[in-house]
């Protein structure tokens, strides 16, 4: 999975990000959002943890480390839904790998 947003830095995609599932609210209490150094990582705690983390590459945040808690593999692909949901909110694109 790769994301394309028009602002580069992992700060303001984090920010961004949690603000909108803030909005949302549905899933707020169990996923958060932290940036890192060229990278940013969503975490889903609820009955386990589950973490994505997405890279900086080029033009692009690529997806390059997937760790999925056994009780939420199931939902695996409602979670990336609703990230494609957000960033697309948000203005930006996904590019399913």
């Amino acid at each position: 999975m790769k994301l394309y947003f028009q602002d580069s830095s992992a700060d303001t995609i984090t920010a961004k990000i949690s603000a909108q599932l803030e909005k949302d609210g549905r899933y707020n209490d169990i996923v958060s959002v932290a940036p890192g150094s060229d990278a940013f990582t969503v975490t889903i705690q609820k009955l386990g943890q589950s973490r994505l983390v997405f890279a900086k590459e080029k033009d692009h945040w690529c997806l390059q480390q997937e760790k999925i808690a056994l009780s939420h593999k199931a939902y695996k692909g409602k979670v990336y839904h609703i990230i494609e949901k957000i960033v697309l909110s948000l203005g930006g694109r996904v590019e399913k790998t």
